[in-house]
């Protein structure tokens, strides 16, 4: 990943520009449900003319009559069997992946799995017997995305990289970022650079944390990579210190330097960057780890780890411009590794939402000054059919309070959605009309509801 201060080169994270290091808001948005609006059908029926008799009907009986019985029953069983059975199929496939056993990350003095090595989680000697040993646990993905434009489609190549998180009986999981599968019509995971890529798909994705979670079938694993292959120890990004040693590992550039080793320091700690949607003008702000260990393209999804060989970071973009040297960042494993588990488990990631798209009104167009208002969020757009929509609030409507606290900008906001359950109801303040001179404060009662985490 790169930026070049407003407009990014290389990988570009959720389809955003990042701008800077300061928060001016948070994409809250997800799909609302779509209703199903059902056709009507007429009725009608044979109206006969007055004085009208139908004849007497003949009674004749049939001597193949139970066959008929017999054949009408079986059918119809048929029927009632095929349709239970389909029934009986879709909710078996909407709950095989939460009732399978629940898979769980390898942290520090885990187990390992029966399957593949975990990492050794010790001491290493040098960067060179660690390299060694975590390389078995990073792998490079290639992608495949599709061009159409008038009676012409081509193709595009593109690398990233992976780590192996966990397995199950048939599949192991690998750790990406969505940045780097995002709209691909094929996924491949390179165990290494000379054999052909076995096909991936993806489990779950994430676009609040920029986080995927890819499968590959055990049974396509040949065997004399079931010896070497090994799933990632993940460690605390909250130890990790200014000045830690921090080494990346990832297919940099091109797939014939995979497994790339950088080595380098951790520089910053809880950097914040936001995204910024060039079309929206909405922000998305990401919580990173800060490392002049080099990052490449091609290394996003790669592994960051501290000297022990454990996972600290997901590695997403670098600052790229003539002015800056060595600004790379990475997802800190603390919020990766819930992220990745919800996703391996379940196929997504569960949060509470309202609905809108916003801004910290005191970064918006001069807003705050033109209406004295000094503090709230305002709202840009109200997701359609969602909780905000259906409890009444508006585009331009600014956000001053919740359940009668203050909010100050979309970080208040934010936690306090996040404070709550899926289902809860809360009272929302709002400041409307301020632009036509007519402000004044309504509430309105809103059920919070749940985001699509693979939406933006």
């Amino acid at each position: 990943m790169s930026e070049n201060n407003q407009t990014p080169q290389g990988y570009n994270p959720l389809g955003y520009h990042p701008q800077g290091s300061i928060s001016s808001g948070h994409d809250a948005r997800g799909n609302a449900p779509s209703g199903y609006d059902p056709r009507v059908y007429g009725t009608g029926a044979f109206s006969p003319q007055p004085g009208y008799m139908p004849p007497a009907p003949v009674k004749r009986r049939n001597p193949n009559g139970w066959k008929i019985w017999i054949a009408a029953f079986c059918a119809l069983a048929l029927i009632a069997a095929t349709v239970t059975g389909a029934l009986l199929g879709q909710s078996l496939a909407k709950d095989t992946m939460a009732h399978t056993d629940p898979v769980t990350l390898m942290t520090a003095g885990g187990n390992s799995h029966e399957y593949i090595q975990s990492l050794q989680n010790s001491e290493y000697g040098s960067i060179a017997d660690l390299a060694e040993d975590v390389g078995h646990c990073v792998v490079s993905i290639t992608i495949r995305k599709g061009q159409s434009s008038f009676l012409v489609t081509s193709e595009e190549d593109t690398l990233g990289s992976g780590i192996i998180i966990g397995e199950n009986e048939e599949s192991i999981f690998i750790a990406t970022n969505f940045h780097v599968i995002e709209n691909a019509s094929y996924i491949g995971v390179y165990l290494d650079d000379l054999t052909k890529p076995l096909k991936a798909t993806v489990r779950g994705s994430d676009t609040d944390t920029d986080l995927s979670v890819l499968s590959i079938l055990k049974e396509d694993v040949e065997e004399r990579f079931r010896q070497s292959l090994k799933i990632a120890v993940f460690g605390d990004s909250d130890q990790c210190r200014l000045g830690d040693l921090a080494i990346a590992i990832g297919s940099a550039y091109d797939i014939r330097f995979g497994n790339s080793v950088t080595a380098g320091t951790i520089s910053g700690l809880e950097r914040s960057v936001t995204f910024v949607d060039p079309v929206t003008n909405v922000g998305q702000t990401m919580i990173f780890l800060q490392t002049d260990a080099a990052i490449n393209p091609g290394n996003s999804g790669g592994a960051l780890v501290n000297g022990r060989g454990e996972v600290i970071g997901i590695n997403n973009y670098k600052i790229e411009d003539t002015e800056v040297e060595g600004m790379g960042f990475a997802t800190p494993s603390n919020v990766a590794r819930p992220v990745l588990e919800d996703l391996i488990n379940y196929g997504r990631v569960s949060r509470p939402y309202i609905g809108v798209t916003g801004i910290d009104i005191i970064n918006y167009n001069n807003y705050a000054v033109e209406y004295s208002i000094p503090s709230g969020v305002l709202v840009l757009t109200v997701v359609q059919n969602g909780p905000s929509m259906q409890a009444g609030l508006l585009p331009y409507d600014v956000i001053t309070a919740v359940d009668g606290e203050e909010i100050l900008g979309f970080d208040d906001l934010t936690e306090i959605i996040s404070s709550h359950l899926i289902g809860d109801t809360i009272e929302i303040t709002v400041l409307r009309g301020y632009r036509e001179g007519q402000a004044e404060s309504l509430s309105f009662e809103l059920i919070i509801g749940e985001k699509d985490s693979t939406t933006r």
